[in-house]
């Protein structure tokens, strides 16, 4: 799968309204900035990359993306809400040809 990292970024940055800057290198964050990561992170896990490609595109440890990962999961599992706008989101971008299968 063909990946536009920096337009996926983009849009979930600006959807959350945080600086793509400090997703990637701010250490800690507010809780937006953190739920930003997390939805980046997901979105890159479901085009294929590993935790391992994660840390390194996200500039973390592997297991630093495996909690995000998981609390992302669990959020999805326990707030109908939250996975209904992720989904949405995530096919907006499949639609806008931010992720395009090669």
């Amino acid at each position: 799968m063909k990946i536009q990292l920096q337009k996926i970024l983009e849009n979930v940055c600006s959807y959350y309204d945080v600086d793509p800057q400090e997703v990637l290198e701010s250490p800690r964050g507010t809780r937006t900035l953190i739920k930003a990561r997390d939805i980046y992170f997901w979105i890159l896990h479901q085009t294929g990359r590993s935790h391992h490609e994660i840390a390194k595109i996200g500039k973390r440890e592997r297991s630093s993306v495996t909690h995000s990962l998981k609390r992302t999961k669990n959020q999805m599992k326990n707030n109908a809400l939250f996975r209904n706008e992720l989904i949405t989101f995530f096919n907006s971008l499949t639609k806008e040809n931010v992720c395009i299968n090669s």
